[in-house]
């Protein structure tokens, strides 16, 4: 089973952190509708992902961290003009 759209993920508490919209490179792009998300998309390493638990996305850290650790758009487009990878979409 792969990471796929629409997929809920949750932490390592069992708490909601969001969902799936598709994954973008490295990172786990979250839909903007969640109630966390204040209508902006965020972005998770996919380096916190522990596995998949029955259809959810399973992080190795508890929801808070993961909201700690998540990336909002205008971090993902910074980081995309310092460290540009061809052929990369940054998501935004």
């Amino acid at each position: 089973m792969e990471i796929e759209a629409r997929m809920p993920v949750v932490g390592s508490d069992g708490n909601p952190v969001g969902t799936v919209d598709h994954l973008d490179g490295a990172l786990i792009k979250l839909t903007r509708s969640d109630a966390a998300a204040g209508g902006r998309h965020r972005w998770l390493p996919m380096a916190l992902v522990a596995g998949l638990d029955g259809g959810r996305v399973r992080l190795s850290v508890p929801a808070a961290q993961a909201e700690e650790a998540a990336l909002d758009e205008d971090e993902v487009q910074r980081r995309a003009s310092l460290d540009p990878m061809p052929g990369a979409d940054s998501g935004a």
